[in-house]
């Protein structure tokens, strides 16, 4: 998008541009001319020369080539985050407190708590145990970043969402490729594995979950069919 202004303190005239559609609430000031190609820039003496400099760029711009796609489409992240939650209710273990049932997977925990059961479990499975960061605030828990460990916001703070971001650690551990294609995040592989540790260190019943997740149309391929768990080790 592109605009023409004129200085209040000059008579030059300059080119307002946009330059990024995402860019919604920002506008940069840029002066546009021949010499822009090449990283300069200039003001300009009259108007019809700042709108020429839009029509030579437009007319001599090449846009950039488009990045190839960092990872495959993720075709049932969001059918997944809605099942477990059902799965956790429906079928998952139940616990007691204060008089009253819990979906124990459901439950909220403290980071002590989580901490414990996140060694217990790789302790287990013969794994290193990721680190673990307690968030303040975000859209999201998560695994993996910069800091390359499980993150959980304060609502996340349960032994469903923490397995689930374990399981992309071990996913990727594993190895989240097959044929030379990389998984989807949440894929078949995925969702296996991530089922495989609900079913050994969870308490959730195999054959229940099997027929959960067949009857809510969620793909899954259960270790040792894919991947063979010697390799987590």
């Amino acid at each position: 998008m592109f605009g023409v202004v004129r200085a209040d303190y000059t008579d030059n005239w300059y080119v307002i541009w946009r330059p990024n559609r995402n860019h919604t609430q920002h506008y940069d000031i840029k002066v546009m001319s021949d010499s822009d190609l090449y990283g300069h820039s200039k003001a300009y003496d009259s108007l019809e020369d700042a709108i020429d400099s839009i029509t030579y760029w437009l007319a001599n711009f090449e846009p950039p080539a488009k990045h190839k796609r960092f990872r495959p489409r993720d075709s049932q992240k969001t059918r997944v985050y809605g099942w477990e939650h059902l799965m956790a209710r429906e079928i998952g273990p139940k616990e007691i407190a204060d008089g009253n049932i819990y979906a124990r997977l459901e439950r909220k925990r403290s980071p002590k708590y989580l901490r414990n059961f996140l060694t217990d479990i790789c302790k287990k499975m013969d794994q290193k145990a990721p680190g673990m960061k307690f968030r303040t605030g975000g859209t999201t828990s998560y695994a993996g970043g910069s800091f390359g460990g499980i993150r959980l916001l304060p609502c996340h703070c349960t032994e469903l969402v923490l397995i689930h971001e374990l399981t992309h650690i071990l996913h990727r551990r594993v190895g989240n490729r097959s044929n030379g294609k990389r998984h989807q995040s949440h894929g078949p592989e995925f969702v296996g594995l991530y089922m495989y540790t609900l079913i050994l260190y969870a308490g959730v019943d195999e054959e229940k979950i099997l027929a959960h997740a067949k009857e809510n149309k969620i793909k899954y391929l259960l270790p040792p069919d894919w991947p063979p768990m010697e390799k987590a080790a």
